[in-house]
Order: C-alpha cells, then structure tokens, then sequence
C-alpha cells in the first residue's frame, strides 16, 4: 500500500510524515505488475503466443508501435499494455488492484469468440464500468464529480449523437476521458488525449476503406467532433496547440436539460406558432405577408390544361381569423393549427380547400417541443449562450422540415 503520497490517507498526512524517514517504502512498479500478469493471469505457450501474433498482424497499419511492441503486445494479451500505464497513474487505485480487476475482466472474456475484424484487446475505459460498480469511490468528491458529468455527457450522445455508427466508438471514448481525468493530480487541469493516443492506447477501431493509421485518426477526430457538437461544447474541451481533448469539469451547463425542462412548460399555442414557423420554411412561403400581421400570402398554381396560372391565397389559421382578402381569388388554401385549433363553421365552399397535419409520431413531436424550447429560450438568452440554442434550434429544425 502507498501510503506516504495516497491521497486516501489524507487524514494521517502529518502522521506519517513524522515517521517516514524510518521506514523504506517497497514500490511495485509496473514492470513488476506486467510481469506478474502476464506470467500469472496470462501465461501463454508458444504456440498460442505464435497465434495471437498472427491475429495482432492484420492491425499494426492502424496502431503506432504496436509491430516495435508486439511481444509486450502479445505477453499481455488480451490486456493492452496501456491499461497497466493508466493504473499506474491512478492515486485512487493501488497498484495491486490490477491483479483482480484483469482476473474478473478475463474470466467473463475467456469463452467468447476473439472477433476476426478487431484487436479485440482490453484497454482502459473497461476500467471506468469497474469504478462505477464501486460504491465506495463515489464518497471520494473528485471522483464522484467526473462520474456525474461524466453521466450527463454518456446520456446525451446515446440519445442525441446524430451519426449512430460513431456511437460505440464515442461512448469508449467518454470513458478513457473519465479514466485519464482522474490520472491527473487536479481534475480540473487542462491535460487529456490526442486522437493518436485514443486511436492507440484504446485500439479503437471503425469502418474504413483503407486499413491506414492516419485514415483512421481522421475518422476518430470527426467523432470527437460529433461529440462536441452533440453536448454544445459542454463537458469536453480541446487544446487547439497540442490537440488534446479532455474532460472539462468546468463547462456544466446542461443546455439539452434546460431545453427539456423548457419544453414541458409551452402551451398547444405557442407550439402552434412554432409549427407555422417551419411550415412556412417547408413551403417556401415569403417573409412579407401579403396583409400586414396577418399570415396570409398570394399564391398560384398552374392549369395545366389551359397552359395558364390561377391565383389564390394561402392561410395558416381558420377562416375566422384572417383578415379580408382582396380583390377575390379563384381559390383558398388554408392550413390549420394541429394542437390548438379554434373553433369555426365550415360552409363547404367549392374554392376552400383545409388541410390539418394529424398523422404525427413521437419524433415530430418532441422536435416541435424542443425547437419551441430552444428559441424561447434564445430569446432571453445572453449573447454567448443564444448561439447554441439557436444551434440547438436549427438542429431541431432540420429535422422537422425532413
């Protein structure tokens, strides 16, 4: 056990600081712990290390010093020998740890099929599913605080990530961000990863056509990206000069909650004004109408027959609530509120036409809800903040008018 330098020994710092120069403290480095499992938990013949070679082979175009490492690569296997590198780095976890924690993540690994098109090695952002299963560590402050941001940001790419293929590889990602947040003497410190070192130290892998490490680290800088634009830039940062993205414990605004919360408080009618707004995008319709405060436009449509135009007009609303319209047109198109509809007698005239939207599922209608949410919102925003829910909205947007 380290005790002079653990932080989980905190409490007897002065203590043991009065007799440290008495005793010598034994350091199990991570030589000794790589030794150990791969002799131990992971001891192979040579005829299954010739095997694993051979499997490890068809990757070391993707991976950096994975060819200059492949004996460690191979002693190790299937532990990547980045994990034993993390632990190494982690004050919340004793060494020795690494012993259980590679014995219970190999005995669930031994009877499944080694997949023929990945590595198919452990790396460390296995570790964070073990920390989380771990009650005990969440009374540790730090740790308890990357944890839920850690959550907020998980939750939001399985439900809002807009490419779903990135989603597994972004998911791994998150959580080596999480393990290596807490690798760092302060939780707020602007250190993380470049796309190299996740595209290795992970062994992450995604459909390419070419079997290139750097076709590779160009597609895992796109998920990095679809990352940020999912979470509005909170809750992960990026060093522009060294390329390292990181956990950023600081930006913790929740835009997507807030818009959440937002949206349970519109009434029908404002999710009406909302619906005629991307109807009158879908269709095309001018900004100017053709009666001031009115949602009226003059609008034509072809006779074919005659090889001529007729002119009408076009509504969103009721007849009761549009204004006059003259001169007198060969025909009305109305289109009607599809919540919150007033009342009003139809008198079956041969040149109205109405047309209400009341086919709609689930996606529609959480898209009108957040898009309602998020420029009301934008509306009482700062400056800074009314850009991302005007992002937010347009997001929305776009899948409304599809």
């Amino acid at each position: 056990e380290a005790l002079f330098e653990s932080p989980r020994f905190q409490f007897a710092a002065d203590t043991l600081r009065r007799v440290k120069d008495r005793f010598h403290q034994v350091r199990i480095v991570k030589q000794d712990v790589a030794f150990v499992v791969s002799q131990r938990i992971l001891r192979k013949t040579d005829q299954q290390k010739a095997k694993i070679q051979e499997h490890l082979q068809k990757f070391t175009t993707l991976y950096d010093h994975m060819t200059e490492r492949m004996d460690e690569f191979v002693d190790l296997f299937p532990i990547h020998p980045a994990y034993l590198d993390a632990f190494e780095q982690m004050s919340i976890a004793e060494n020795r740890e690494i012993l259980k924690t590679t014995s219970g993540a190999i005995e669930k690994l031994v009877d499944n099929e080694l997949p023929s098109e990945e590595p198919g090695l452990l790396t460390y952002d296995h570790y964070w599913d073990v920390m989380q299963a771990n009650a005990s560590l969440r009374s540790i402050p730090e740790v308890r605080e990357v944890m839920d941001k850690s959550k907020i940001l998980e939750d939001r790419v399985k439900q809002a990530l807009t490419i779903p293929s990135y989603r597994p590889a972004a998911l791994r990602i998150i959580r080596a961000l999480s393990v290596h947040r807490l690798t760092t003497d302060d939780i707020y410190t602007p250190l993380g990863l470049t796309a190299e070192e996740l595209r290795d130290d992970l062994c992450l892998y995604l459909p390419i056509p070419e079997q290139d490490s750097d076709f590779l680290k160009t597609s895992i800088e796109s998920v990095l990206k679809e990352i940020t634009k999912t979470v509005s830039s909170q809750f992960i940062s990026s060093n522009p000069e060294n390329g390292q993205y990181y956990l950023d414990l600081k930006k913790d605004i929740d835009y997507d909650a807030l818009i959440e919360q937002k949206a349970e408080t519109l009434s029908d009618s404002q999710l009406d004004r909302y619906y005629f707004d991307i109807l009158l995008s879908a269709m095309e319709c001018p900004l100017t109408t053709y009666v001031r405060d009115f949602k009226i436009w003059e609008h034509q449509l072809e006779w074919r027959e005659r090889k001529t135009m007729r002119r009408g007009y076009l509504f969103f609303g009721a007849p009761n609530e549009r204004s006059t319209a003259q001169p007198p047109r060969d025909f009305y198109l109305y289109f009607r509120q599809p919540l919150e509809a007033p009342l009003f007698t139809d008198e079956k005239k041969a040149d109205e036409v109405f047309f209400k939207l009341i086919q709609r599922d689930e996606e529609f209608s959480s898209a009108l809800r957040y898009l309602a949410a998020s420029r009301e919102l934008a509306s009482i925003a700062t400056r800074g903040t009314r850009r991302v829910y005007d992002e937010k909205a347009e997001g929305y947007s776009g899948t409304l008018t599809n």
